[in-house]
């Protein structure tokens, strides 16, 4: 069984999402303005690819519409503490 995970790097105007498969340890990477048509857009996109889990750090509020959408569409959400993220060694990697 297939498992992707979509890491999103959240900024005041844009999204970067990024679906790993665990399986095959490919990669897709997609950008979008950081408005709720994109968001909307974003969530699609997700559900084509069959990902339905994701991981965002809080950065500052621009996280929360985004946040909202994902929860609403039944995603499995995951928001992580961008100061503790930062603080694990070599994890961080924008």
């Amino acid at each position: 069984m297939t498992k992707k995970v979509c890491g999103v790097d959240v900024h005041r105007d844009l999204l970067v999402a990024t679906i790993l498969d665990t399986q095959t340890q490919t990669k897709q990477t997609m950008r979008y303005r950081n408005s709720l048509d994109n968001i909307d857009q974003l969530v699609n996109w997700l559900k084509q690819q069959n990902c339905n889990q994701a991981v965002m750090e809080s950065t500052s509020i621009y996280w929360i519409p985004l946040y909202d959408a994902l929860e609403t569409a039944k995603f499995q959400v995951t928001l992580a503490n961008a100061y503790q993220v930062k603080a694990i060694l070599g994890r961080k990697t924008d």
